[in-house]
């Protein structure tokens, strides 16, 4: 049941993200599944967005998580005629043509399926248990925002704690550790799409293949923690502002400033991606003698990380 829901969450995010992305910016993208990537990781900051004014209105329940989910699923609604008229290409990947490609996709299909078991298995990483699923559990009893002095980490923004928030309320925590696996996929995806426009199809496999065989990302891609979802965030920041220099649309930076954002409001930490962020924009803005462009988008950056991250901070003075 859990791995149905979270397919289900899974199309919930694609569903309002590329809703927002093709009704309010029509952005150009170069392939179905940049378009995925980009679409599916605003669809998570949305809906974690929603979850959060569901919680500081005292409104965080069973019942109303599932209205949220049939929500999110709406908009997809209208896309399913697009998907009838996919028409999907299929290309020889096995051995002999390219054994490297080959060899790449069967080892990442086998750490891709075990991620996927072992996030199936009930949560007993530290971390998760003590702050990233016990938060998100005592709001949800409570039906709302509580204090928890005793417990520091409750003064964390709980970005990604909210999409567990919303898994636990709709399943256990399999699901909610599904989830957070779900964003670790679309950085790996990314990572892929990315480099596949830089250089070619076969190295491209490559390098999701180095992440996941690395021991931590492996370790902790399948437990209920934020560090990976925190990376996903930077790494699209970075994406989207380089399609924003490259492609000429503007509502690239408002996506940048969003992933900003939500990396910072993911984990504290990632607020070094703040000043590098608006160095690129300077350094962009320079090269192309247009000040007031440069100055817009800082200000759009600056907003847009503290858009995510202000609400954890009202409740944190309000609290103490």
């Amino acid at each position: 049941m859990d791995a149905i829901l979270f397919l289900l969450i899974m199309l919930a995010f694609l569903s309002v993200g590329k809703a927002v992305i093709r009704k309010i910016w029509s952005l150009d993208f170069t392939s179905q599944t940049e378009e995925f990537v980009f679409s599916s990781a605003l669809g998570s900051i949305i809906a974690s967005v929603m979850v959060t004014v569901l919680v500081f209105i005292d409104q965080a329940s069973s019942s109303t998580c599932w209205a949220l989910l049939v929500i999110l699923l709406a908009p997809g609604l209208g896309f399913l005629k697009d998907l009838r008229q996919c028409k999907f290409k299929t290309s020889p990947t096995f051995f002999p043509l390219s054994p490297l490609k080959t060899s790449a996709q069967i080892v990442l299909g086998i750490l891709v399926f075990l991620s996927l078991s072992l996030a199936l298995a009930p949560a007993f990483a530290t971390d998760a248990l003590v702050y990233h699923l016990a938060v998100p559990k005592a709001y949800l009893e409570a039906g709302g925002i509580i204090n928890l002095p005793n417990n520091i980490y409750s003064f964390f923004p709980q970005q990604i704690e909210m999409l567990y928030l919303f898994a636990l309320a709709l399943g256990s925590d399999s699901l909610a550790q599904l989830t957070g696996l779900g964003i670790v996929f679309i950085l790996l995806i990314s990572l892929w799409q990315y480099y596949r426009n830089k250089s070619s199809s076969v190295y491209a496999w490559l390098v999701p293949l180095v992440f996941i065989t690395t021991p931590t990302f492996f370790s902790i891609s399948s437990s209920a923690y934020v560090d990976l979802q925190s990376a996903t965030y930077v790494f699209l920041a970075f994406y989207a502002w380089e399609n924003g220099c490259t492609r000429n649309q503007p509502h690239w930076y408002f996506l940048m400033a969003l992933f900003v954002g939500a990396a910072v409001a993911t984990k504290l930490t990632t607020v070094i991606i703040l000043p590098l962020a608006l160095l690129g924009l300077a350094i962009h803005g320079r090269s192309h003698k247009n000040t007031r462009q440069v100055a817009g988008q800082c200000l759009l950056l600056i907003l847009g990380s503290l858009i995510l991250i202000l609400p954890w901070l009202a409740k944190n003075y309000y609290y103490t």
